[in-house]
Parts: C-alpha cells; structure tokens; sequence
C-alpha cells in the first residue's frame, strides 16, 4: 500500500476544485474522534471547533454550501441563522 502525498491531495483539489480543507487520515485518528464511516466525509466545524453538521458521500455543492455557511456564521455569533 502507498500512502496518499502532498502532491497527491494537489491532484484532488484540482481534479475536484476542492476549495476547502483536506485531510488524508494516514492513521485513522479523525475516523476515530468523528466517526467517520465512509469517504468522503465532509464535517462543518465551526470557529469554536464544535462540529455543527456531518455529511458522508457526495454532497451537491446547493445542499452543502448553505451548511456551510451556517456553520460559519454560527462560530461568529455563537448563534444559528
């Protein structure tokens, strides 16, 4: 087995025009914090760090963006909008 390499995330987000964070879990300590049960698994973590929503599989960008937004909006105010 040949573990994923800077240059190999370069090639996801480019390929999937990935503009958020990404995480290649060598050794499964975020599958085990979170849970994490299949790839991808897409976490809205707000600027406090609490996990504010969890989504598995292929998300299309109208569903996931307004979670996102949300989730952010929330680590500014501590409140929902």
């Amino acid at each position: 087995m040949t573990l994923a390499t800077l240059e190999d995330l370069g090639w996801y987000a480019c390929r999937y025009r990935a503009n958020y964070p990404l995480l290649v879990d060598h050794y499964f300590k975020a599958v085990n914090r979170y849970g994490a049960g299949s790839y991808p698994t897409i976490y809205g973590i707000d600027a406090r760090g609490v996990v504010r929503f969890a989504a598995q599989g292929a998300i299309p960008r109208s569903t996931l963006a307004p979670k996102i937004e949300r989730s952010r909006a929330f680590g500014r105010t501590g409140r929902s909008t």
